[in-house]
């Protein structure tokens, strides 16, 4: 029981929550962009885009990325790139909310342009 307390108490004091909240945020807005730029529809509404597609996604990427360093946030937006920053600066209790957020958002995301585009019944 006092682990979990421990845990909880290292949360909030170095902010953890704030960073994981913001981590949901980025990637909600990353996936939906990139989910976005992927869709059919969007290729059948643009199609002179599709050439340029990786390059908007790259943009959106470097643009959710400053925009949210601007708030404090870490910028990972992706668990595989959590995991390897966590572990290498020894901060072991960010990595299980900072994937909470990222999953949650990257979820979210998706699945509210998708609801949007109606590919989603």
């Amino acid at each position: 029981m006092s682990a979990i307390v421990e845990f909880m108490q290292s949360m909030v004091k170095e902010n953890t929550v704030k960073l994981a909240l913001l981590e949901l945020a980025g990637t909600f807005i990353f996936v939906g962009l990139v989910t976005l730029f992927t869709s059919k529809k969007f290729e059948e509404k643009f199609p002179f885009l599709k050439a340029l597609v990786p390059a908007l996604v790259g943009v959106s990427l470097l643009a959710t990325v400053y925009l949210f360093s601007l708030f404090g946030s870490k910028g990972h937006f992706n668990p595989a790139v959590t995991l390897p920053l966590c572990l290498a600066s020894a901060d072991y209790c960010s990595i299980l909310p900072f994937w909470a957020g990222q999953l949650t958002g990257g979820s979210a995301g998706s699945g509210l342009v998708n609801f949007v585009l109606g590919l989603v019944p």
